[in-house]
């Protein structure tokens, strides 16, 4: 092909949804990296330095037969050069980019969602960096940020084979490759990428070894039967087994003039960034489902599992459990419900989850011994059956929430919506769990942070190409945030059962490998910080019972196990408990909140999860509509009767959690200085995620982190939970500190652990909070939000018909000063804030209710 239609195909091809490009090692080779041949030559280098002249020699005759693996196991096994040396010497060929960076210009700007390499440096990270102005999601071999990362939303490069910084991590050799071919972690990540998202291969050649072990993967997994269909870019004159073994895997093949150094490929990267962007395949959301499980096949999966997390016996059974009894049942009903051969439907399994033969037998004898005990199914010897069961809780479920939103959308817009309506609504909610699951359910395992696609975006793109009236459309979306930020107790635990399900499934098609193996071990330590222990110790706090019921049950399972689990908090988040009571006090001596109605005004702008934790507690003593006032005084005195480091330590105790007091701030001061150094540096990086951070929280964290390398040292597995998603993401991506990364969990990690391990029922205060957070970036919509529930509160038909019109007139008067004070509204962490805070929205409720009486008065006289 020319470069200019080879670059029209690149270019429609990476504006598909979610679409994924996958580099050999040419693509490094671009900007100064070795190729294989290169990288060999070089080893055998390394071994004349040290003597080793039979070595070298063996090394080079390999490579001209282009038996790479053979050359690196003759390296491997130079035993004249120390194995340090030797691993060494392999990193320091990838730790510096000689080349000219832009080289890579257009091709990082093509839209693809994400990058995985075979490669071992940096280069598509510093490229990506560069032209794109972004920190790129790290995935890499051998840590947990490959675990149930396949579909992901957010931009990420993935080492798959290894990484320069940490040599023993390189997959260079036979013996390498074959640990690759048993690595479930591995198996999982690659197949299911390469089942859900279309993938364009550049930079590889038959002659390198990487490519080979990722088509026989996916052959392995999904052949023949391929869901996706992938494109390769390879130079003209190429061997033929490698367009063979493309097409046995369903990867489309287009070919260059490979002559003065691939110069045509690279024109034509640069023609794609060129050529106007073609429409995608869809527009909307619905793109973002997987293509080869349909909604029918999602649905089912969703809804039997969703009716195994019905049953009564569901808090005492892991989530991991009734999602591959879900999906057994999803595969009987796939058949009618009639009797079934077992071997159909292990067959039916091993295609469902991509997974070999061995392991959809496990899972089909694991599942089928719990349903034929609880009644779901029937063993007819050869065959199988599913009993007739009533599985509608998932449609009663979605109904529940496509109900909500409809009522929103008369409350907060005055349109009444037709019945046809009702079906589009339901679909939309379940996509939309769907979607969410993607990004939650990697954080729900504890691997990794992620920031994932925002809720009111997702909404709205599922809401494109439905045919439904721009109107509508807009106040559909108003109705959907205000039900997921304002949910009724009805349609909270709508919300977190439903969240729940979709994100164990999810876990379960991301990585099924390891699902079906189990492959989770109880902490013997789990350590809190401040922000997560205090809602937990704190009754009447919204995450409290949550917290509680997950802490009870992991210690009753680790009881039951016979195996010692401890929850512990380091002295270092003691004086952050103390300061928060002292802050709660002055909070709420300035802002009289022991008055019902200015608490009620606190909390409805705030919400109970974002103020002060005392007072969030506090104020679940205030009843709606109530006038006697409440003493914060008596009500510390009974829930946290502590005004000293000496007294909290004992309440700490009586409650469950040990005090670490051990201060090894000399004992491990090398450890400690090195971490707390990498950690300022992080934060300094990271402060477009967030405000500064004080540098003796940064402090209190690097001892914290200390504390689990010297336990990580000692063998002693332990976890420590934190609510600061920029301190994951710092670890996650900072070279001295990444081997920490599955040590560091949210407090949304900590709660997926005990459901995984152990069960856990999904209370609806937890889960609709954790699951369903949306960051505060639109201070406009906050004061929406408040003005719409004061309004509810006195609701009537008048002010609901004159409601729409009134709020858009004050919201848009009122623009410049939203804007101007709009840092101070996102949180009550800071008194002076609040109070300021308080201040404006008392001026700015009298103004909007004057102009409401002023609108219904006209409209009034008008109908008159």
């Amino acid at each position: 092909m020319t470069p200019e239609e080879l670059g029209i195909e690149i270019r429609s091809f990476s504006a598909k949804s979610r679409s994924l490009l996958f580099a050999g090692a040419g693509v490094s080779a671009r900007v100064g990296m070795p190729t294989w041949e290169a990288l060999l030559n070089g080893m055998a280098g390394v071994c004349r330095e040290f003597h080793d002249s039979l070595s070298a020699d063996l090394i080079l005759d390999k490579v001209s037969q282009g038996d790479y693996l053979g050359a690196a196991a003759v390296y491997k096994l130079c035993t004249k050069i120390p194995i340090g040396v030797r691993l060494a010497r392999i990193a320091d060929t990838f730790s510096n980019i000689s080349g000219d960076i832009n080289q890579l210009k257009s091709l990082s700007k093509l839209p693809f969602s994400g990058m995985l390499t075979t490669n071992y440096d940096r280069v598509l990270h510093t490229a990506i960096a560069t032209f794109r102005n972004i920190s790129p999601l790290q995935i890499e071999l051998g840590d947990e940020t490959m675990k149930y990362g396949a579909g992901i939303t957010e931009f990420f490069v993935a080492r798959i084979h290894g990484r320069y910084e940490v040599p023993s991590s390189i997959v260079l050799d036979s013996s390498d490759y074959d640990k690759l071919k048993i690595n479930s972690t591995y198996r999982d990540f690659l197949t299911q990428i390469l089942r859900q998202r279309p993938t364009l291969f550049i930079g590889f050649s038959f002659f390198d070894p990487a490519i080979q072990i990722v088509l026989d993967t996916y052959k392995a997994a999904f052949g023949p039967n391929f869901p996706e269909m992938h494109l390769a870019i390879i130079p003209d004159g190429h061997d033929k087994r490698l367009l063979t073994a493309l097409s046995e895997v369903n990867i489309q093949v287009l070919t260059y003039d490979p002559n003065d150094l691939h110069k045509n490929l690279w024109r034509s990267i640069r023609v794609a960034t060129e050529v106007p962007a073609p429409l995608p395949e869809q527009t909307h959301a619905d793109a973002l489902i997987p293509k080869d499980l349909p909604n029918s096949c999602l649905h089912r999966m969703i809804a039997f599992t969703f009716a195994q997390s019905s049953t009564p016996d569901h808090i005492r059974r892991p989530a991991l459990e009734m999602v591959q009894d879900g999906a057994l049942l999803s595969v009987l009903d796939e058949w009618g419900g009639g009797n079934v051969d077992k071997i159909s439907v292990v067959e039916s399994l091993r295609q469902l989850l991509g997974i070999e033969k061995d392991q959809a037998v496990a899972l089909f004898e694991q599942s089928s011994r719990r349903l034929l005990a609880a009644g779901q199914i029937r063993d007819l010897g050869k065959y199988i059956s599913k009993a007739a069961t009533n599985n509608d809780s998932f449609d009663k479920t979605l109904n529940i929430l496509a109900s909500g939103t409809t009522d929103r959308v008369k409350i907060l817009k005055g349109i009444t919506l037709e019945p046809r309506y009702g079906p589009l609504l339901k679909e939309l909610w379940e996509n939309l769990f769907i979607i969410r699951s993607w990004d939650l359910a990697p954080q729900y395992a504890g691997s990794m942070a992620i920031k994932g696609v925002a809720v009111e975006e997702t909404i709205s793109s599922l809401l494109q190409g439905k045919g439904v009236p721009v109107g509508v459309e807009k106040a559909l979306l108003e109705s959907f945030l205000h039900v997921i930020r304002h949910p009724d107790n009805a349609q909270a635990t709508a919300l977190a059962e439903m969240s729940r399900t979709a994100i164990t499934v999810q876990i379960l098609l991301a990585s099924p490998r390891q699902t079906i193996a189990h492959a989770y071990t109880l902490p013997t330590k789990i350590y809190f910080d401040a922000s997560v222990l205090l809602p937990a110790i704190i009754p009447g706090h919204p995450m409290h019972h949550g917290y509680l019921s997950a802490i009870k049950r992991l210690k009753s399972a680790a009881k039951n196990a016979r195996q010692k689990c401890e929850f512990e908090i380091r002295a270092e988040f003691l004086e952050e408990i103390l300061k928060h009571r002292e802050k709660a006090i002055e909070l709420v001596k300035q802002l009289k909140l022991e008055e019902p109605v200015f608490m009620a005004k606190h909390i409805s702008f705030y919400g109970a999860e974002n103020t002060n934790v005392y007072v969030g507690a506090f104020s679940s003593l205030f009843k709606r509509g109530e006038t006697s006032p409440h003493s914060f005084s008596a009500f510390l005195f009974k829930i946290a009767p502590y005004r000293n480091e000496k007294e909290l330590i004992a309440f700490l105790q009586q409650e469950g959690f040990k005090a670490e007091m051990e201060r090894f701030f000399y004992k491990n001061h090398s450890d400690f200085s090195h971490i707390f150094n990498h950690l300022l540096s992080g934060y300094e990086q990271a402060l477009s995620f967030g405000k500064n951070k004080d540098r003796v929280l940064i402090q209190h964290e690097a001892l914290q982190l200390t504390q689990l390398s010297c336990d990580a040292a000692s063998g002693i597995r332990s976890l420590f939970v934190t609510a600061d998603r920029r301190l994951q993401r710092i670890i996650h991506s900072t070279k001295d500190l990444e081997k920490l990364t599955g040590s560091v969990i949210s407090e949304l990690g900590f709660i997926g652990l005990v459901d995984l391990l152990v069960g856990l029922g999904p209370d609806k205060e937890i889960f609709t909070r954790l699951m369903w957070a949306m960051p505060r970036t639109n201070v406009q919509r906050q004061i929406r939000d408040y003005l719409v529930t004061t309004t509810l509160n006195h609701y009537d038909d008048a002010m609901a018909l004159a409601m729409p019109t009134v709020l858009d007139e004050i919201l848009s008067s009122e623009q410049y000063a939203i804007e101007a004070n709009g840092e101070q509204f996102r949180k009550a962490t800071s008194t002076e804030d609040a109070k300021s805070a308080s201040e404006f929205l008392d001026r700015l409720q009298d103004e909007y209710f004057e102009k409401m009486r002023k609108t219904i008065e006209r409209r009034e006289k008008s109908a008159r």
